[in-house]
């Protein structure tokens, strides 16, 4: 048994291997999207520049919404290579590689063959929504990194009775704490639950087998591990602690209409990340699944109510989903191998279907686009990936010697990491096609203004200070006036101008007297029309206007 668990281990190694080789490559043309992630990515910049790594700032302003770990990891990767989208997504794509080897290592303590503890680590990397997370900055896809390493930590103990185990499950709850907050306990809890019924033991008889030194102590490091920062935080401003305890009870209770009126995004959103195992999946739960008791068992205690609490305390994001996703990974491993010979050849024309389909709409897109009035750019790298798909679909099916599952196994991760490199080739032929600050960016540094004064009016652009590695001067005109509850330092004045006060207005002539680059979206109030005089050029990047002067 040893021998055919370090040869899967070896396998699921390699193929993480080719994995991530796919999810570096084009990696740099992710810009960083005008959303929550741009938040994130430059946060974490000015944690880097300005060496402060307890009190994340956004453009200056303090903001403790969000724990820092991920601001740490984001950070370092941008030290690694640089701050740009390649270095604050470098950690992304080793947390997505580290889940598809704890979910194996869960399913080889859970089910005991390593065959399918193989197919599960694959399949949880092959899914559509686990690949594109790949591209998406959240603190989400972090947490459920810790969540997944807190459960194997959890299956370890349960079977080796290791107090190794009591430390990495403490530290795993320590760090998501310090990741995710609280929401980080959900899937560990659930689980110990599971195994507490999955053990057949009464609760006395559990409660004298637990190693009651370790687990203090172990205890104890988890607490100063994840409770270290808040404590932190909570001594140095009192009123903090009202503040995220106020936030942690709006998610927990949400407004129901708004949770019923998001449901089925949810719905497309996890029916669509989990093809082309979907159909395994729903076969599965008639039938097959509830053979072995310890999977309805699963089902019960992972899947139904982590994905309930989802629905009820997040919005339908992709990250939000990655533990649910883990969990189905694990039972259709196991329906794989139920699988007769007949049923393998089916799913394999399903697979081959669809992976046909998706290379033929990859190569229809612009020609639909054109069809809705908006132009696309189709490029050659486009037009490549898109062919690769089809010839996958065509040739793929008959041409592999492996195994006949691993065969579905392996073209639904190389169709999904062809579609995943489609995609870096899309927005590089067409910049504008995501909310994106990066041709803004491109410009100024075109015209060699990177170096002036950057202000922007009434907007805040996180992403094209990150874009820029640089502070930008935010002009609040009234609708963009930042939160200064919590602030520890005055240092946040020099990056917001209000205009509605006499001494910031002084401040706001002087910089743009100087060399300055004012960026505004629509055209600037009457009342402020003398700034124009100020900048003789003008020119239009996308929605955006760009005021400035040739030195």
């Amino acid at each position: 048994r040893s021998f055919f668990t370090l040869f899967t281990f070896t396998t699921l190694f390699r193929s993480l291997v080719v994995a991530l080789i796919g999810l570096f490559y084009n990696l740099h043309h992710w810009h960083v999207a005008m959303t929550a992630e741009a938040h994130l990515a430059e946060i974490s910049r000015e944690m880097l520049r300005t060496g402060d790594f307890l009190h994340p700032r956004l453009q200056g302003v303090d903001t403790y919404l969000q724990p820092p770990l991920t601001y740490w990891l984001l950070a370092l990767g941008q030290r690694l290579w640089g701050v740009n989208a390649f270095g604050v997504r470098f950690f992304v794509q080793v947390a997505l590689a580290l889940q598809a080897v704890l979910v194996f290592q869960i399913s080889l303590r859970l089910l005991g063959i390593p065959r399918t503890a193989l197919f599960a680590g694959l399949i949880y990397l092959s899914m559509p929504l686990v690949m594109w997370s790949s591209r998406v900055l959240s603190v989400d896809t972090f947490a459920a990194t810790f969540e997944l390493s807190a459960v194997y930590w959890l299956l370890v103990y349960q079977l080796e009775r290791q107090p190794r185990a009591l430390y990495g499950l403490s530290l795993s709850l320590g760090l998501g704490m310090l990741t995710g907050g609280g929401q980080v306990l959900i899937l560990p809890v659930l689980m110990r639950l599971y195994i507490a019924i999955a053990a057949r033991q009464s609760p006395l008889q559990q409660w004298r087998l637990i190693d009651w030194p370790h687990t203090l102590a172990a205890g104890c490091i988890g607490l100063v591990i994840g409770g270290g920062w808040y404590i932190y935080i909570g001594l140095a401003q009192p009123d903090l602690w009202h503040e995220l305890w106020y936030q942690h009870w709006r998610t927990l209770f949400p407004d129901a209409a708004m949770v019923w009126a998001a449901s089925w995004q949810w719905g497309v959103l996890l029916g669509w990340g989990a093809l082309p195992w979907l159909p395994i999946f729903i076969v599965g739960l008639f039938g097959p699944l509830w053979k072995l008791p310890r999977l309805g068992q699963l089902v019960g205690f992972w899947l139904v109510p982590l994905l309930i609490i989802k629905i009820w305390t997040g919005t339908p994001t992709a990250p939000t989903l990655l533990p649910v996703l883990a969990g189905m990974a694990i039972l259709v491993a196991y329906l794989l191998q139920q699988l007769s010979r007949l049923e393998v050849r089916q799913y394999g024309l399903l697979f081959m279907q669809l992976t046909l389909a998706i290379g033929l709409l990859l190569l229809g897109i612009p020609l639909v686009s054109l069809i809705l009035g908006e132009e696309l750019v189709l490029s050659g790298q486009m037009a490549a990936e898109a062919g690769l798909i089809i010839l996958v679909g065509m040739v793929f099916f008959g041409l592999i010697r492996a195994g006949v599952r691993y065969r579905l196994v392996a073209i639904a991760l190389i169709t999904n990491l062809l579609f995943l490199l489609y995609g870096g080739y899309l927005i590089a032929a067409n910049p504008f096609w995501i909310e994106t600050t990066a041709p803004l960016a491109q410009f100024i540094r075109s015209r060699q203004l990177q170096d002036q004064t950057i202000l922007v009016f009434d907007q805040t652009l996180p992403s094209l200070a990150f874009a820029l590695d640089r502070d930008l001067v935010t002009i609040d005109n009234g609708s963009v006036t930042p939160d200064v509850t919590f602030q520890t330092r005055n240092a946040w004045r020099q990056q917001w101008v209000a205009t509605n006060q006499a001494s910031t207005a002084r401040y706001l002539r002087r910089l743009i007297s100087q060399s300055s680059v004012l960026i505004t979206e629509d055209a600037l109030p009457d009342q402020w029309n003398w700034i124009q005089t100020n900048y003789p050029e003008v020119q239009a990047v996308g929605r955006w206007q760009v005021h400035y002067r040739v030195r």
